[in-house]
């Protein structure tokens, strides 16, 4: 997960130093799971997450939206209510801290 962590600061550090093409709205959903009924619990992916999440905010993201141990329903619903947010957004990001989907 680290390597994923690596790009998005880099591609977020792209994109602020060219700031004329984020001139539009920009949306964020971050998940991080470490909590999960059947497996032990993992100890990286809140910490992951808010580190991402504070990424984005510092990055000027119109919305960024963070959840903590979705189950499936609450995660189908996550992921529909940001489709909604992010329709006519210039950039949407969904990162993931988790177990694979």
């Amino acid at each position: 997960m680290r390597w994923l962590a690596a790009f998005v600061t880099a591609f977020l550090a792209v994109c602020v130093a060219n700031q004329p093409a984020l001139a539009g709205k920009r949306v964020a959903l971050v998940i991080g799971n470490s909590s999960y009924q059947n497996v032990a619990a993992l100890t990286n992916p809140a910490n992951d997450a808010t580190g991402i999440t504070e990424l984005f905010k510092k990055a000027s993201f119109d919305v960024v939206e963070s959840r903590r141990d979705l189950k499936y329903m609450e995660m189908r619903r996550a992921l529909r209510d940001f489709a909604d947010k992010a329709r006519g957004a210039d950039i949407a990001v969904i990162y993931f801290a988790g177990h694979g989907l």
